[in-house]
């Protein structure tokens, strides 16, 4: 079938569909002797081709992506990655991400697992095929790599949300309690400052036994070799010497325990001292009990 034989009307047709090119369409129809559905078809196989020839390029754009339930006792995070800012902030971008989000919503929400591989969510079935292919016949329309980096979702208690004014950092934080300890002002206006908290602070573990043993292994080795090599520490008792170690790893806990971190709002009290307070006030104990932060780029 010559060029003059594909109708105008069919390649604008398909254009609107699939989003490629006006040429492109037309060689998938003059491919398929003008069939829609098999051009569709072709294209998508050429455009899945095309994504996997982009996959090496690097992401350090994309968005973060927030939904609550209306009590605010679960909540479901995404986060997809992209190459550039402009595309980050397109429509077709933005539609694709409140897609997985809304998937995420309805799969991981109702349970609360916590942060799920992506691998689980690109399975997920979404536009008539599955999250990777979406993901993939995007890459294939816009030329540029994207992917979903990640999701999460809680369940229980209050579920605290943050989203940073860009879209590029998000925070889930699950607090637990009484529910009307939980309700109380006290907790509300805490519950509003812990996302920040989190986003600025970046904690990896909530209390110091959920540190890995190695990781503290690893910092009492480096303080031990630098303890050797300073001549102002030859001399002292070893009693001494260890103590001085237990100090350091304090610090070390301090950066990246929550409970231990100073308070983004008043450094001179640490995150437990400030929720020792908001529980006394609300009149029942309150606890972190899990956080998540996706950090686009990070």
């Amino acid at each position: 079938m010559s060029n003059e034989e594909i109708s105008a009307k069919l390649v604008m047709q398909l254009r609107a569909a699939t989003g490629l090119p006006m040429m492109k369409c037309k060689e998938a129809l003059l491919a398929n002797d003008s069939n829609f559905e098999k051009a569709v078809e072709w294209l998508r196989k050429k455009g899945l081709e095309t994504a996997a020839k982009k996959a090496d390029r690097v992401m350090k754009e994309g968005r973060v992506a927030i939904k609550s339930s209306p009590d605010g006792s679960a909540a479901a995070m995404v986060e997809v990655d992209c190459e550039t800012e402009p595309v980050s902030g397109g429509p077709d971008f933005k539609a694709l991400v409140d897609g997985v989000l809304a998937l995420a919503y309805e799969k991981l929400a109702p349970t609360g697992p916590g942060e799920v591989p992506a691998e689980q969510v690109l399975g997920w079935p979404h536009a008539g095929g599955t999250v990777d292919t979406s993901v993939k016949s995007l890459v294939a329309k816009i030329g540029e790599n994207m992917a979903v980096r990640r999701a999460a979702a809680f369940k229980g208690g209050r579920v605290v949300t943050y989203l940073h004014f860009n879209g590029k950092v998000g925070v889930l934080a699950q607090l637990d309690g009484s529910p009307s300890a939980l309700a109380s002002d006290a907790v509300k206006a805490f519950a509003s400052d812990l996302g920040m908290h989190v986003a600025f602070a970046k904690p990896t573990a909530i209390t110091r036994d959920q540190v890995a043993k190695e990781a503290v292994e690893k910092e009492l080795e480096i303080y031990r070799d630098r303890a050797k090599q300073d001549p102002k520490m030859a001399n002292k008792p070893l009693a001494i010497v260890e103590k001085i170690l237990v100090g350091q790893l304090d610090k070390f806990y301090a950066g990246i325990v929550l409970n231990e971190q100073p308070w983004v709002k008043d450094d001179a009290m640490t995150v437990k001292a400030v929720l020792d307070g908001v529980s006394k006030a609300a009149g029942g104990a309150v606890s972190v009990q899990r956080v998540a932060l996706f950090q686009v780029g990070a």
